[in-house]
């Protein structure tokens, strides 16, 4: 081959999350894959240009409701071919944006048709996987820049994470995604622009940045008028956390005339953990004012999803005797 230059308490719906007050300070991965062993064949010099000139592989995102991409998702791929200065990559995301991750490195190449030659000549195996992150340590551009013909990429240079290079394709990088929905099918393809050097996708994983936040079912909790000497019927507050668990470490304690009843899910001891993508637990209050006075108490959760307060108020109403106030 040639060589060329080269969750009585609100259910929160992920829809209305917007609506919440929440500082991310941690974050989870959400990880979605194909199988493994896939061997789905990249045909010999077929790349023109097009998705239909290539082997592309789906990888369905489910069970993530109508949240958006937080910053950058990552790439893994396991792949068997010979000469990686054939191959360009890329990934779309089910709202049809296209993000190049490779394109034949090695080569300075005048358009994203496959023509022009191909570019470095060493190889990747599908034991070494190589990945492309945002801002990773070194350019997809220079991939295979210290290897030769019989050496692999990753297994023998130890380079095995890459930041996208687009070449001369659209510009764009992993960050390009930020915004666009997550749930639906993403496409990981892989084109193969030169001759007689061969070889098949094996895996494919894609990862995002899932932010742990915890999120409250309601700012103010109201109880508004009881009969002082009297109780209130128990409420609730909601937290639910988004894709990852949230560890709750510290939380007010209710002073008189609210108190916390036993009835709520989320327990009686610190810490707790508010479980990730679920209905969240319930803490349980109730109000039994002493006097008319109109009450109120701000209550802070520290969590390592961040830091959320909510307010209980309620107003102690006049109890009568024979119509007479008491």
């Amino acid at each position: 081959m040639p060589f060329a230059i080269a969750r009585r308490s609100v259910q929160l719906r992920p829809a209305a999350l917007a609506l919440l007050i929440m500082t991310p300070i941690a974050s989870a991965n959400l990880v979605f894959q194909t199988a493994s062993g896939l061997n789905l064949a990249i045909s010999d010099d077929a790349y023109n240009g097009t998705f239909g000139s290539m082997a592309c592989v789906n990888i369905p995102v489910t069970g993530v409701g109508a949240y958006t991409v937080e910053g950058a998702p990552s790439v893994k791929v396991w792949i068997d071919h010979t000469w990686i200065g054939d191959l360009v990559m890329k990934l779309v995301s089910p709202s049809q944006k296209i993000v190049t991750l490779m394109s034949r490195p090695g080569l300075a190449e005048f358009a994203d048709d496959g023509t022009n030659g191909s570019g470095d000549d060493s190889n990747l195996v599908s034991t070494a996987p190589i990945e492309f992150v945002y801002g990773g340590p070194k350019s997809a551009e220079l991939m295979g820049d210290s290897l030769g013909d019989s050496q692999a990429v990753c297994r023998d240079d130890a380079a095995c994470v890459y930041n996208s290079n687009s070449g001369a394709a659209t510009p764009g990088n992993l960050l390009s995604f930020g915004g666009d929905t997550m749930a639906g099918t993403w496409k990981f393809c892989a084109g193969d622009a030169g001759s007689a050097d061969v070889g098949a996708i094996q895996q494919v994983q894609l990862t995002f940045p899932g932010t742990r936040i915890l999120f409250l079912s309601t700012q103010t909790l109201d109880f508004g008028g009881v009969m002082h000497g009297t109780s209130s019927v128990e409420r609730f507050v909601t937290l639910t956390a988004g894709f990852a668990d949230v560890t709750v470490s510290s939380l007010t304690l209710a002073a008189a005339p609210f108190v916390r009843d036993v009835d709520g899910t989320c327990g009686n001891s610190l810490p707790f953990v508010v479980v990730g993508s679920t209905a969240g637990c319930t803490l349980g209050y109730g109000f039994a004012p002493t006097t008319q006075d109109v009450s109120s108490q701000e209550f802070t959760i520290q969590s390592d999803g961040g830091m959320v307060t909510f307010t209980l108020k309620g107003s102690g109403d006049a109890v009568f005797v024979d119509g007479f106030e008491s």
